[in-house]
């Protein structure tokens, strides 16, 4: 996608849903954010702060910048 077609991206401070990436799935979370359980099968990169109050399943790959 060219940069020019870019819009802002934002998320919640908490979500009250589970979030799950897909195995060969890309995928970004602007902290500081509380999410209750995560699974990642891909790979997900955190900005900032990562809470659960539940459980961090990493089949894939977590970075935290």
């Amino acid at each position: 996608m060219p940069f020019d077609t870019l819009s802002n991206t934002e998320n919640p401070s908490t979500y009250t849903e589970d979030l799950t990436i897909d195995a060969s799935t890309n995928a970004m979370v602007i902290g500081p954010v509380v999410i209750p359980d995560v699974t990642i099968n891909g790979n997900l990169n955190v900005i900032d702060e990562l809470d659960t109050t539940g459980t961090i399943t990493i089949v894939g790959s977590l970075r935290i910048i």
